[in-house]
């Protein structure tokens, strides 16, 4: 394994640490120090891991300092592995101050990200490898730790804010990445909007955006901790699509209660009749005979199972009469597969597929897909859980509806991200009370103006729920287009 190798290996293995340095200043020419400070090096480093070991981070501290010094201040180390192990060095330091509640921290990350810019910049073709293993490892570490520590990201090593470049300010598309689209807005002042679609999955983050050399580099916007999940929106009056989204809704509780109720429906969604059909009409009397009788026999099968079925339901889906239904419905299978293929031998049209009559309590009734006439309206109250920004609607989010005389109504939001109760005469919700199932969203009660019907919109903060798509994103400045440093495919280009 080569020496660029071992040390991706151990960047995150800080107890073996001192085995890749050591490793780095007595086999490898690149670094070239005289004995005595390379022992000085090792000492300072070793006696850094221990003292971070026992717990005694200010020690710890002032030892990784102390080997950052070494590593800074002598020539002999402005290599490419001498620049790894100064960031490293210095990351490993501001993790033991958090971790000691001490303050200075940012500092050396700062420092660490100017190391990491020099090894980039210096002449890496004795280990290749450090382009692709070896930026990956440091870069995710140091904006790692950047967020843990609520360290500025575009501070350079001499405390000044990088700059948003005006040369690459513009909208930019994604291309070459099948099946997903994505945009990216860089505006002049230093922020940035990201958008991506791929599948049913929609992400967006916005935050702040720089040039970093030959990158640019996007730093995702994190919500306060103070920041509120749930806030009150608008509140609209009782219309037709809130109408329709109440008929939709007791639509959806109607389907499941009978699904409950009749679970051999959830088993009938798996019969697929499908039948080949013959290319010509055979005349062997006894070839269309067994197409008939194999007619019959699905016919009986398909009794049997109409009559396991009503069995089972009237008996409230008793294990024992279900398994009577498991039964009927193979046989019923077996005589539809036996009657296709009798009817393809026979060159006989295929036979109409007729399904199991069932109980009057087991039929769905049809999808509402029109708005009815107003004065068919059953009205109701509502609330509609959100992401604006986003455009999105936020489904398991717990509703409790809190009317004035203290009675109160829970539902949760759909898909669609709408909760809804029935009116009550006379009586007003004056409050929302939210809740998800993440442990990491409070509860929340949200006074709301008097309503007797109609409904509220909660806008949500759903970073504070899921976090950004990303904390960092790194794109290489390809000529005028931006290449994702990580997906290994696509480019963004202005239009």
């Amino acid at each position: 394994m080569s020496l660029l190798n071992r040390l991706a290996a151990l960047m995150f293995k800080p107890q073996i640490f001192i085995i890749g340095l050591i490793a780095v200043l007595t086999v490898t020419p690149v670094v070239s120090a005289e004995p005595e400070e390379n022992e000085i090096l090792i000492s300072e480093i070793e006696t850094a891991f221990q003292a971070k070991e026992n717990g005694d981070f200010a020690r710890a501290a002032s030892h990784f300092g102390q080997a950052a010094a070494v590593l800074a201040k002598d020539a002999r180390y402005q290599t490419v592995i001498g620049q790894i192990e100064l960031s490293n060095v210095l990351m490993e330091q501001a993790e033991v101050l958090h971790r000691g509640s001490l303050s200075g921290g940012c500092k050396p990350l700062t420092v660490s990200q100017a190391a990491f810019q020099r090894a980039k910049q210096l002449d890496n073709s004795v280990e290749p490898e450090f382009n692709d293993q070896i930026q990956r490892a440091i870069l995710s570490r140091l904006t790692g730790l950047e967020v843990k520590l609520g360290c500025d990201a575009f501070s350079d090593a001499g405390g000044s804010m990088a700059k948003a470049d005006p040369k690459l300010v513009g909208h930019y598309f994604l291309s070459g990445v099948q099946e997903t689209g994505s945009e990216l807005l860089l505006r002049a002042d230093g922020t940035f909007d990201w958008f991506m679609s791929y599948g049913a999955v929609d992400q967006f983050a916005k935050g702040r955006w720089a040039r970093n050399g030959s990158a640019v580099r996007l730093l995702a916007d994190r919500p306060t901790a103070d920041a509120e999940v749930f806030k009150l929106d608008t509140q609209f009056p009782w219309d037709g699509a809130a109408e329709l989204s109440l008929l939709e809704a007791s639509w959806s509780k109607q389907k499941a209660a009978i699904e409950a109720r009749c679970p051999i429906l959830d088993m009938l969604n798996f019969i697929s009749p499908v039948y080949l059909q013959a290319s010509s009409v055979s005349r062997d009397p006894i070839v269309l005979q067994r197409a008939a009788m194999a007619s019959k026999q699905t016919e009986a099968a398909r009794f049997e199972l109409e009559r396991s079925a009503a069995k089972a339901i009237a008996g409230h889906n008793d294990p024992e009469l279900m398994k009577m239904v498991t039964v009927a419905l193979a046989s019923w299978q077996d005589a539809l597969s036996n009657e296709r293929q009798k009817h393809v031998e026979s060159g006989l049209p295929a036979p109409q597929y007729k399904p199991p009559t069932l109980p009057a309590q087991c039929n769905i009734p049809s999808y509402p897909t029109k708005i009815p006439p107003v004065s068919q309206w059953q009205r109701g109250i509502a609330a509609i859980v959100g992401d604006t920004d986003k455009r999105m609607r936020l489904a398991g989010v717990t509703v409790k509806f809190q009317f004035a005389d203290g009675h109160t109504e829970t539902e949760v939001t759909g898909s669609n991200g709408w909760a809804m109760i029935q009116l009550r005469t006379g009586q007003a919700v004056v409050a929302l009370e939210l809740s998800m199932t993440e442990p990491t969203v409070p509860s929340m009660q949200l006074s709301i103006k008097p309503m007797m019907h109609g409904f509220q919109t909660i806008n949500v903060n759903s970073d504070m729920i899921t976090g950004p798509p990303f904390n960092h994103m790194l794109l290489k400045i390809d000529g005028a287009d931006l290449i994702p440093d990580e997906w290994g495919r696509g480019r963004y280009s202005r239009q």
